[in-house]
């Protein structure tokens, strides 16, 4: 069986990316097609990888201006990658990988890690973020979105079979494609995290400092109640959460497997203010035996249990952080470690790995039976 791998971008290091890292562990020959590649950013992760990037990558102005520049260029790019002598094409998509084109031989399976959400679910956001709600450049952005949001649910049509990472991106699935999908949750390596050490008095928060995360929640609720938060990560939004944060906050920046795993354990919880897709963040939290703080919308609301391996809260808001986790003192005063520890692993890389390859297993014997006759 030949089979590539197909990721959207490589330019930064995130779940998608840990889940792209578990899916060379089970196809480790397979190529992998991406529009766009940066080992450093990956921290060197995928080096000796066989990866090949689009002609996008040797843009130069691509590499200085990033996104915004490139995007007209991104469909043709995907479209561009030539799969005819494979017989699988794994895509996982949350914006153009699974725009792909294949040959009738050759079955192509996405694997949804959401729907673009620049043009479906934050769209209006994303244009006010960008400036472009007015304005001479409005009616320009606009129509280029519009086209792309055609071309976006025509490519959602290509895939041969589809599968979502949530029900919660199931759920987007239907609504802005039309298609059909099963859910395969992501895999979490919970071997690596461990309920060992004793919770100290502060909370922390992972992952990439973006405007989407809403990390200044954390900071702001935390600073309101003067209590110590480590911020670990990186990002766009690390000077402007910086500014707002009070004497509480500390900025840990890009930390290693092990030492995220270390913050994790001895935190008192996990502040998860976002509307994740999945969110794998708060899974290692509960492998690591330590409670979650999260925003009722999202994958969060299919992996923390109210009341047993954490609290949601409803409002996404300073205040509404803030009611969370003052709740969480409340009904969960002493977390059993033990009990947060054993509801994480069902979300197992071994679950994980052992779906893709029964997946895989069953469409290729389906596409034998096919070419057969």
């Amino acid at each position: 069986m030949k089979l590539a791998i197909v990721h959207d971008f490589l330019l930064s290091y995130g779940g998608a990316e840990r889940v792209i890292e578990q899916v060379h562990e089970i196809f480790p020959t397979a190529p992998i097609f991406t529009l766009r590649y940066n080992a450093k950013k990956m921290h060197h992760k995928m080096d000796g990888w066989d990866i090949r990037s689009s002609f996008v990558d040797n843009i130069p102005i691509v590499k200085d201006k990033g996104h915004t520049l490139a995007m007209n260029l991104y469909p043709l790019a995907i479209e561009s990658f030539d799969f005819k002598e494979y017989d699988i094409v794994l895509s996982f998509s949350s914006t153009f990988a699974h725009g792909i084109i294949t040959q009738p031989k050759t079955t192509h399976i996405c694997y949804y890690h959401t729907p673009a959400r620049f043009l479906w679910d934050y769209h209006f956001s994303y244009l006010k973020e960008k400036g472009w709600e007015n304005g001479f450049k409005a009616p320009y952005a606009k129509k280029f979105l519009h086209k792309l949001r055609i071309w976006d649910y025509l490519a959602a049509q290509r895939p041969d079979v589809c599968f979502a990472n949530s029900n919660t991106i199931k759920d987007r699935v239907s609504k802005f494609y039309r298609r059909e999908s099963d859910t395969i949750y992501p895999g979490v390596e919970v071997d690596n995290y461990n309920p060992t050490k004793k919770h100290q008095d502060y909370y922390v928060t992972v992952c990439r400092l973006t405007k989407p995360k809403r990390v200044e929640l954390a900071i702001e609720a935390s600073t309101k109640l003067q209590l110590p938060l480590h911020v670990i990560g990186t990002g766009e939004e690390l000077e402007n959460l910086k500014a707002i944060a009070g004497p509480t906050i500390k900025f840990c920046g890009f930390l290693n497997d092990k030492e995220v795993a270390d913050e994790l354990a001895s935190a008192k919880a996990l502040l998860w203010p976002n509307i994740d897709d999945f969110g794998l963040v708060p899974v290692e939290a509960m492998a690591s035996g330590t409670p979650v703080v999260a925003y009722n919308m999202g994958g969060a609301t299919e992996t923390v249990v109210h009341g047993k391996t954490g609290v949601l809260f409803n409002d996404q808001t300073v205040d509404g952080l803030i009611e969370g986790i003052q709740e969480l003192d409340k009904i969960l005063p002493n977390p059993d470690a033990k009990v947060i520890r054993a509801h994480a692993e069902q979300f197992s890389k071994i679950a994980f790995q052992k779906n893709i390859k029964a997946i895989v297993d069953k469409e290729y014997q389906k596409l034998n039976a096919k070419n057969a006759k």
